[in-house]
C-alpha cells in the first residue's frame, strides 16, 4: 500500500514527464500543425503544469522536514 507521500512523488513525477513532452512538442515542427488558439491554449497549459510541479514540489518538501 502506498503512502501519501509516495502518492504525492508519482503525480509529480507523471506530470513532470508529461510537462516535459508538451515541452518537446511545443519545439517542435508539429507545432506548425495547429491554429493559432490551439497553440496559445498549449502555451498556458505548459505554464499552469510549471507552477502546478512547483506546488507539489512544495508540499513534499513540507513533508520532508523535520518536525
Amino acid at each position: 500500500m502506498s503512502t501519501f507521500y509516495d502518492r504525492l512523488l508519482a503525480e509529480k513525477q507523471e506530470l513532470d514527464e508529461r510537462h516535459g513532452k508538451l515541452i518537446d512538442f511545443l519545439a517542435s515542427d508539429k507545432i506548425n500543425n495547429l491554429d493559432a488558439r490551439q497553440i496559445s491554449l498549449l502555451n498556458i497549459q505548459v505554464n499552469i503544469m510549471a507552477a502546478y510541479s512547483q506546488v507539489l514540489l512544495e508540499r513534499i518538501a513540507l513533508i520532508e522536514e523535520p518536525a
